[in-house]
């Protein structure tokens, strides 16, 4: 279930997770928008797929007419699918609660509401150590409430732009929001004189930042793209990706990127810390700080430097962070709260 208005990174991780669980999964997809719907369910042939008006009543009669084992609610915040959830917990539907994007500012009330949908769920779920934390934090929850079954993505198999091209071209993927820190690397740019920056995505703030970029005057050396339908349309043209977040859980991006043998530039924010090992498979860097993030990605002109870290990348995201490790854990998980309601 997703209450999404929008295909972002949290619906693409249910449609990757779709299209890897096991064959004698059988899946209804429901959903409130009718984009989200259609692109959630076309990844795994077969599945139900139900429009759903977002009320407690339409949620349960949709619920008692696919009659599941378990349901999976993806909250893309804290106040998602709280009417189904209430629909869950009325036919006595276990449930497990799998957050992507943690934030502060919950009320006390707001934080009783999430210990009592935890203390009703089968399982929570969290994307990533350092989210699962902060879930226990702003949710107001126990420490060691929230488990983690991490990300994982297929590896996109995109072509990889030629690392001995002289002129470093940079890549930045996702929404156009303040929340990625476009702005921020647009100022960096101005420091890395011989980049080019392809920007891929769209928003509320791409005039904004199309205005910044001419403003800086680095204009000629940025191409935005808009949105885009596959990573690959960035991924194979270009020789590192800079996810320059103010605050991220663990974003899809750096994890196809890292598959595609592409080193990472990141901020230190939610489990990118983690993910992108600094020196290693990337550089990890201070968030809202132009200058650390320009020293970074000059480190990259050096096309040895890039081989050696897009390497090192590929051999961690396979090792670590495959779509079937995920779809793996997560029917366990779905399996344990289904049989929590046998007993």
């Amino acid at each position: 279930m997703t209450d999404a208005r929008e295909f972002g990174g949290a619906e693409r991780f249910l449609a990757n997770l779709l299209g890897a669980l096991p064959g004698d999964v059988a899946v209804t997809v429901l959903a409130t928008s009718p984009v989200v719907l259609a692109r959630v369910a076309d990844a795994r042939p077969g599945t139900s797929a139900e429009l759903v008006e977002d009320r407690a009543g339409p949620f349960r009669r949709a619920l008692r007419r696919a009659a599941p084992d378990v349901v999976h609610l993806n909250l893309i915040a804290f106040p998602s699918c709280r009417r189904a959830a209430a629909a869950a917990v009325s036919l006595g539907l276990p449930f497990v609660l799998v957050d992507h994007l943690p934030n502060p500012g919950l009320t006390w009330r707001g934080r009783a509401v999430q210990r009592l949908l935890t203390r009703s769920s089968a399982a929570r779920v969290a994307v990533g150590r350092t989210a699962a934390r902060d879930v226990e934090r702003y949710g107001g929850l126990r420490p060691g409430t929230v488990q983690v079954i991490p990300n994982g993505v297929p590896d996109p198999g995109c072509g990889v732009l030629d690392r001995r091209t002289s002129r470093l071209v940079l890549g930045t993927l996702g929404r156009l929001e303040p929340q990625k820190g476009v702005d921020v690397l647009l100022r960096a740019l101005v420091a890395v004189p011989d980049a080019e920056l392809v920007v891929a995505g769209d928003g509320s703030q791409r005039t904004a930042l199309e205005d910044l970029a001419a403003e800086l005057g680095v204009a000629g050396r940025v191409r935005f793209l808009g949105a885009v339908d596959s990573p690959c349309a960035l991924l194979g043209s270009v020789h590192a990706l800079v996810q320059p977040s103010r605050w991220e859980a663990m974003p899809l991006a750096v994890l196809e990127a890292m598959h595609c043998g592409v080193p990472v530039v990141a901020t230190n924010v939610g489990d990118l810390g983690d993910v992108v090992q600094d020196g290693r498979t990337g550089f990890v860097v201070a968030a809202e700080d132009p200058v650390v993030l320009a020293a970074a990605c000059r480190d990259l002109a050096d096309p040895l430097v890039r081989e050696r870290l897009g390497h090192n990348a590929r051999v961690r995201a396979r090792e670590s962070y495959s779509v079937a490790a995920m779809a793996a854990s997560y029917d366990a998980a779905y399996r344990r709260a289904a049989a929590r309601r046998l007993r």
